[in-house]
Order: C-alpha cells, then structure tokens, then sequence
C-alpha cells in the first residue's frame, strides 16, 4: 500500500474531527452581504445543516468571506464545511489552502479553542502529505503560515474584547481595574461609575461599547439593568464584591481584582 493510501484515509478522519471540534460554535442568524454582491446568493446558508450546504453554496461564500460577506463569527461556523470542500472539491479562491490560511488569520482562529486550533492544522498537515505525491505546494505553503508565531494583539488573535470596570465614583476600584488591565494587548479597556458626581460617568454609549462589564458591588449591576437595559442588551455582567475600602493602585486591591477577573479574561494561547 502506498503511502499516498493511507494518508487519504487518515485525512478523512480528520475532516470529521473538524466537525466535532466546531459542534458548539453558534449558527450565524444572518450574513452581511456588501452591495457589491446579490445577498440571493448566501440566503440559504444560515438555513441549512452545516453538512448539507451545497458545494457551490459554500465555495461562494468562501471565495467572499471576510472580504465582501459576513463577518469572523462566520467564518468561525463555516470553517470544518470550508475545509471539507477543500480537501475533496476544491471550489475556486476560497478554497485556495493559501487563501484559507490567510483568511483564517482575518477570522482571529489562533484565539480558538485548542481542539479547533488543533483540528485544523490537522487537516492541513495531512492534506499538504497527500498533496507532496502530486507535486502541490500550496497545502505546504498554507500550513507554514498556519504555524507563523504571533505576538497577542497582532493580526490572527482577532478583534479585542473590550471590557468595563464599574464602581461608584470612577476614583478608586474602577480606575484601577483599568489601569492593570490596560496592558494587556487583546483587550481593549474602559471604567466609569454610576454616580452623578463620578469621574467618568457611566453613558449608554460606554455600556453599548462592552462586550463584558465587571461591577464591583451589586448595586452596581442593579443600577446598570435598570438605567440602561437596552443598550445592555445581552451583554454579561460580572459582579466581583469587591468592598469600598482600598486606596487606589493599592497593592492588595491589584491582586483582588486580578485573581478574580484573570478567570474571566485568560490570556489567548498560541497556536
């Protein structure tokens, strides 16, 4: 048995692993479409099984992603369909290992779970192995760009998350939230609080801003949900107890408030 025998088998485990490692990522409720395109032609894509999107279906979407249609939570859904298109029916430049790879890093894939980061590169490797006996580079090519090291913060993390700090008076607890954090490359960090004579007062549009509030009292998040509920929408608020009773940057508020926020904001890991 050639080796070229084994691998394509080996390669069709993978594609399915694809599709187990993607089994939690949300169907998108609706695909932006640029005026340049007819949005007739993605219709049917949020409204079908991700499996029974058809060649043509995907290989047009995926020759458009991220550059004229729909969004990274997009791509993040339609990516195991994409690969499995690929590797067995490749569908014009969406389809193209290099372009893949690139668009991969415009989707922010590096801060993926580890399984889906895992998955993929599986495919790649195994597809550039079966495609070395045919003389193609561009699995290869592809997977050397999968495997470039980024710093946090540079293209293929993905958007920022931006997250507020909330206390009272924006003097003390808050201010300092957003100074240790501020550091941190992958997000983007604001605070504000809920009182009138507040440094920074909370506004609709602050609250609109977040994807992730953190509160330091309760009171907090009560007066959050009552003053501002539809620019909160479905946004996560955090409450942290964290007491009115530290200086600000005080050395013992520093480490409260990073044990107890570092668990909602890990630091992404490379791929």
């Amino acid at each position: 048995m050639t080796e070229s025998a084994t691998v394509a088998p080996a390669l069709a485990e993978a594609v399915e692993r694809a599709y187990h490692a993607f089994d939690d990522v949300s169907r998108p409720r609706q695909i932006d479409v640029s005026p340049v395109k007819d949005a007739a032609d993605f219709a049917s894509l949020g409204a079908l099984q991700l499996r029974s999107i058809p060649d043509d279906d995907i290989g047009r979407y995926a020759g458009s992603a991220l550059w004229t249609v729909g969004s990274e939570e997009d791509y993040h859904y339609f990516i195991p369909r994409i690969l499995e298109l690929a590797v067995y029916a490749p569908y014009g430049i969406g389809t193209d290992p290099t372009v893949m790879a690139r668009k991969l890093d415009l989707a922010g894939w590096r801060a993926w779970p580890a399984t889906q980061r895992a998955a993929i590169v599986e495919v790649f490797e195994l597809a550039q192995a079966l495609s070395a006996h045919e003389d193609n580079e561009e699995w290869g090519a592809a997977l050397v760009t999968l495997k470039e090291p980024r710093a946090l913060g540079e293209p293929g993390y993905g958007p920022k998350k931006r997250v507020l700090f909330v206390c009272s008076r924006n003097r003390l607890r808050s201010p300092t939230a957003e100074q240790v954090f501020a550091e941190r490359p992958d997000l983007d960090v604001a605070s504000a609080g809920t009182n009138n004579d507040a440094d920074t007062s909370l506004t609709p549009e602050l609250v609109a801003w977040a994807d992730i509030i953190f509160v330091m009292e309760k009171v907090h998040r009560t007066k959050i949900q009552q003053r501002f509920r539809v620019p909160l929408g479905t946004t996560r608020i955090v409450c942290l107890d964290v007491p009115d009773r530290y200086r600000f940057m005080e050395p013992s508020l520093v480490q409260l408030l990073e044990r107890k926020i570092s668990r909602f904001l890990p630091l992404p890991k490379p791929g």
